[in-house]
């Protein structure tokens, strides 16, 4: 009878784990480009703004033969800030996020944060950075949009950027 009971609440244990399901499918969105200058204060947070990002979203779904009224959800996968020709360095950011925000909105703070980045530490990082997918539960009202704004929050530096260079962004959400 002991090792009945065990039995039982091992597996409503076992029950009550939930597992994440696999990505149907993920988006891509590559070599968004940005600028920094040496003029930017590492005492003042700086709100960068790309407008009419073209996610291609549903294209790319429809051609995976994904409808997208079954989709369940959106969600943050991975952003990675690079050069391409790592001329430069991106040591001087500390803290960075990446909003995405509805057509025509460029309120600091608009939409919805979907990756970030903190260091806690003085890095010495060099030409890229990985973001981390923010805790949010579905990003299809931004990621389905045909156009959408990103704001590029760099928040907080370690000190002045060395120069003036482009920087790239590539995004990628899982859609579940």
């Amino acid at each position: 009878m002991k090792h009945f009971s065990l039995i039982i609440i091992f597996a409503v244990l076992l029950a009550a784990c939930k597992k994440e399901e696999p990505a149907l499918f993920t988006i891509p969105v590559t070599n968004l480009r940005f600028e920094v200058n040496s003029a930017m204060s590492p005492l003042l947070s700086h709100d960068i703004p790309l407008n009419n990002v073209n996610f291609n979203s549903v294209n790319l779904l429809q051609a995976a033969g994904i409808d997208t009224a079954n989709i369940k959800s959106i969600l943050p996968r991975r952003a990675t800030l690079y050069l391409p020709f790592a001329d430069n360095n991106l040591d001087f950011i500390k803290e960075i996020a990446i909003r995405l925000c509805l057509p025509g909105d460029n309120q600091s703070n608009c939409g919805q944060e979907a990756f970030w980045y903190d260091e806690t530490n003085e890095n010495r990082k060099g030409a890229d950075h990985v973001l981390f997918g923010s805790n949010v539960d579905d990003l299809r009202k931004w990621v389905l949009t045909e156009n959408v704004n990103l704001q590029i929050q760099l928040e907080e530096m370690w000190r002045q950027p060395n120069g003036t260079f482009e920087i790239f962004l590539d995004l990628e959400f899982d859609v579940r």
